[in-house]
């Protein structure tokens, strides 16, 4: 099976339709061969698709501007991209299609369109099951030279430039996992690799590609193209997507009161670690995963802290961290974690504010007039937090920490 589209004769043409035919290849007699319909090779097929439009103009293609010269980099914007990706999964067949097509015609950007065709017995179909242009909420970056893969999963990723005349040349991918809904990247887009220079010429990236690792059916390799002294250069990254944390916590032992946990959301407010790590600043974070886990290495990746130790039971993984200074946001960052369907990073954070006990991210009178009240009361799950000394006992030692506290802020 074999992809294409129209490429007209003037620029701004809104198109509809892939060309879908079918390729047989018969090399004892080579004159059985075929391709398409007939001596003209017309589509077997056309499917619709949203309307698009080719990614020239009526003088070029040399379109996508970059940081620090006049230079444009030609698009290749009349083309769908190598490679069309063959999947069956579960008995159904699929093609997955990328290219590049211009937005807002003819002043661009550039966007990244990519398409799910339903192939199941060999039978090309009227329409997509899903497609979309990405433009990342179309935050102005020119995006084209896309290649697409699926791992065995169902997981899309797709590699591509970026470039604007306020970043050179830069190598990013976007993905979306198999539940995501249709015709959406929804795990969003990271940078591979920032561009450091820009280039001279104006061909960019023919040979971009990216791949799914036979070894795991899992990682994906891109292989794409950056500039540096005015001269194109290799570059080779890995990704993956990363298993799904179902929740965290920040653990402390409160004496003969027992363990308690501060919750640390992995979305939406951090969570804050209101008591006090001790004479070294100890801290331990609990992780928990869907499934069984395993974990490369653990480390901090933002703010000020130790990962003295890491564990992993099942889908459990407890990390034992140490020098954790007071008032900062710290994020912990497990990495190369596989559930056995997806290899990648996990970040976990939390803020550290001893003394705000009720987790408004500010210590003031409040939290010295809510620990007062919980001063000679039993440790329990209702009110651990006021044991900001975690000793196991709510007293004036808890109250004094905390008045010492007042007036400090979770950083932004």
């Amino acid at each position: 099976m074999v992809l294409a589209i129209d490429s007209p004769a003037t620029g701004g043409v809104t198109l509809t339709q892939i060309h879908a035919r079918f390729f047989h290849v018969d090399f004892a007699n080579p004159a059985n061969s075929t391709f398409g319909v007939g001596a003209n090779h017309a589509p077997n097929a056309e499917i619709t698709v949203n309307g698009f439009v080719d990614a020239f103009t009526n003088t070029t293609s040399y379109l996508v501007p970059q940081q620090g010269t006049s230079v444009k980099l030609d698009t290749l914007g009349d083309k769908i991209m190598t490679p069309v990706v063959y999947q069956n999964r579960g008995g159904t067949e699929s093609l997955w299609a990328d290219q590049t097509v211009l937005e807002n015609y003819p002043n661009g950007p550039t966007a990244v369109r990519w398409y799910q065709f339903d192939v199941t017995g060999g039978n090309f179909p009227a329409t997509a099951v899903q497609q979309q242009s990405w433009d990342n909420t179309s935050d102005g970056l020119w995006r084209w030279m896309p290649s697409i893969a699926v791992d065995q999963n169902g997981n899309t990723a797709i590699g591509y430039s970026t470039s604007s005349t306020t970043i050179f040349p830069s190598i990013r991918y976007a993905g979306r996992l198999a539940g995501d809904p249709a015709g959406n990247l929804a795990q969003g887009e990271a940078v591979m690799f920032p561009g450091v220079g820009f280039h001279g010429g104006v061909r960019w990236g023919d040979y971009t590609r990216t791949e799914i690792d036979s070894s795991d059916g899992v990682s994906f390799w891109h292989i794409n193209q950056y500039a540096q002294s005015g001269t194109w250069h290799t570059r080779i990254g890995k990704f993956g997507f990363a298993p799904v944390a179902q929740s965290a916590f920040s653990r402390k032992i409160h004496g003969a009161a027992g363990t308690f946990d501060v919750p640390l959301p992995l979305t939406g407010n951090v969570g804050v670690e209101c008591r006090s790590g001790g004479a070294t600043n100890d801290y331990q974070m609990i992780v928990n995963f869907a499934s069984t886990v395993t974990v490369e290495s653990v480390a901090v990746t933002s703010g000020t802290g130790t990962v003295d130790s890491f564990s992993v039971s099942g889908s459990q993984v407890t990390i034992n961290l140490s020098g954790v200074t007071n008032v900062q946001r710290i994020t912990v960052t497990l990495h190369n974690v596989n559930d056995g369907t997806s290899t990648g990073d996990v970040p976990v954070s939390m803020g550290v504010l001893v003394g705000d006990v009720n987790g408004n991210a500010v210590v003031n009178a409040s939290d010295v007039s809510l620990t007062k009240s919980q001063v000679g009361q039993t440790v329990t799950s209702s009110n651990f937090r006021e044991d900001v000394n975690a000793n196991g006992t709510i007293s004036a030692t808890d109250v004094t920490l905390v008045k010492s506290e007042v007036g400090t802020a979770l950083p932004p």
